[in-house]
């Protein structure tokens, strides 16, 4: 098994107030670093902007609550959509039972919920997660799809970075694999598709 992943998001303490929750989501995009906050699926592939999501829904908010920097969530749109107004304790201070409702993917809390198989399908680890694996979508495909193709990019990178000489016919191979997978990817970022 491997770990959900790498690195949990973290909200900076120190940023200025903003009147408009909206204005925040360069400083949001850094601190997710650059992923979506439930899924952890990376921006760079997917086939939709990123949005911010009310941790706790803005229809149990005030309306002067709606910039609240510390309840903001970096999101892609099907995690952002999946959750919407879902809030199940009707507790605006309660944000799960312990079986069902939301961790905060800025608490640790939120990894120890679901760990991923060697192809990075999502694994939910208790009851908690697997409410949330389901409202939230976790099952689809795309998640794992997009952590496998995110692994070969690394391993790729990592190839390339050994400076290998194209005077053999394996690494001539390879060079032009990793060429094609490159560009690949680079054309799947600039039509947005995945």
């Amino acid at each position: 098994m491997y770990s959900f992943r790498e690195k949990t998001p973290e909200r900076r303490t120190d940023i200025a107030n903003k009147s408009r929750y909206q204005d925040y989501k360069p400083e949001l995009r850094q601190d997710f670093n650059t992923r979506c906050g439930y899924c952890n699926d990376h921006e760079s592939l997917r086939n939709s902007f990123y949005e911010i999501d009310h941790f706790i829904p803005k229809i149990l908010l005030n309306e002067n609550e709606y910039a609240d920097y510390k309840n903001l969530v970096f999101s892609c749109r099907f995690c952002n959509n999946s959750k919407s107004n879902k809030w199940p304790t009707d507790d605006r201070d309660k944000c799960n039972d312990g079986i069902a409702g939301f961790i905060d993917p800025c608490n640790e809390d939120y990894d120890s919920q679901f760990t991923r198989n060697s192809m990075g399908k999502i694994i939910p680890q208790s009851e908690l997660g697997k409410w949330m694996y389901r409202e939230l979508k976790l099952y689809l495909n795309r998640h794992s799809i997009l952590w496998q193709i995110e692994k070969i990019e690394n391993i790729l990178k990592e190839f390339r970075e050994l400076g290998l000489h194209e005077n053999d016919t394996y690494k001539r191979l390879f060079i032009r694999m990793s060429n094609y997978f490159f560009d690949s990817i680079q054309e799947l970022k600039e039509d947005n598709v995945g």
